[in-house]
Order: structure tokens, then sequence, then C-alpha cells
């Protein structure tokens, strides 16, 4: 392959980029199950910052494609285009990088489950405040309004 040294550089680096993504992926899934909003908060401005930089590093990769002359050819099909250790080499990063996509994907559903589940969650409180519960006071006898003290605040002691 003619500029061979340019290819490998950048999609390694690309594949780099796409481990480091996978990594933060894992920590908003950590951050969403443990709760920690501080936390959430600063990996959700990262993560930003990391979308723009995967935007640009693939303008970057259509614009090598075109200068070396592979039009809109995916990774794949330009490494089963090569032949031996420059195959072999592109190979591997090919399953780093399709690894690191996976794994993304993978905490990405984790996330958007997590957090789809706990919106339902909030939704049912929600909800069941709404719906007047009966509480019993000291007497024994049922209170309709959430509003109204709790029977323990009631009894006398």
């Amino acid at each position: 392959m003619k500029n061979y040294e340019d290819f490998f550089s950048f999609m390694s680096e690309y594949a780099d980029l796409f481990d480091e993504v996978a990594k933060k992926e894992e920590q908003k899934f950590k951050a969403l199950c443990s709760r920690d909003l501080s936390k959430l908060n600063s990996i959700l401005i990262e993560h930003q910052k990391t979308e723009k930089m995967i935007n640009e590093y693939e303008n970057k990769r259509t614009a090598l494609n075109e200068r070396l002359g592979f039009g809109d050819k995916t990774f794949k099909e330009i490494i089963d285009g090569e032949e031996g250790q420059e195959k072999s080499e592109l190979l591997a990063i090919y399953n780093r990088l399709n690894n690191s996509v996976k794994t993304t994907k993978l905490y990405n559903e984790k996330s958007l489950e997590f957090a789809k589940i706990n919106l339902e969650i909030i939704e049912e409180i929600k909800a069941s405040k709404d719906i007047n519960s009966q509480c019993y006071d000291a007497k024994g006898t049922t209170k309709t309004s959430i509003s109204e003290k709790p029977a323990f605040l009631n009894a006398k002691i």
C-alpha cells in the first residue's frame, strides 16, 4: 500500500481514541449506577468533548481515505485488499477498534436502560403520591390525606 505508514499511524490513533471512549462509557455507566451526580455531570461534560473529537477524527479519516485513493471504502474493505504483514498489522488495529466500539455500544445500551428504568420508577413514585394513601393514627383509624401527620407522629408518649 502506498503511504501505508500514514494510514497505519492514523488508524492506530483512531483505535486508541476508541479505547478511551470505551473506558469513558464504562465510567459513565458506573457513575449512573452509583448515583454520583457530580461525577456523572463531569463525565457527561467530558463525553461532549469526546463526541467532538470523534467527529473530527471521522472527518480526518474520510479525507485520508480520499487522499490515499480508498474513496468510501470501509476499514475492513481496505484490509481485505491488502496482503502479508500489512494486512496482519491492520487487522490487529481493526480488531482493537471493533472491540472498543462493541464495548462502547454495550455500556451505552446499559446506561440507557438503567436511566430508563430509573425514570419509570420516578414516574411511579410521582403517580403514587398523587393517590391519597391511607395512614393509621394513634387510635387505629385511617387518615386519607398524605399531607396529614403520619400515625407515629400522633402517638402520645
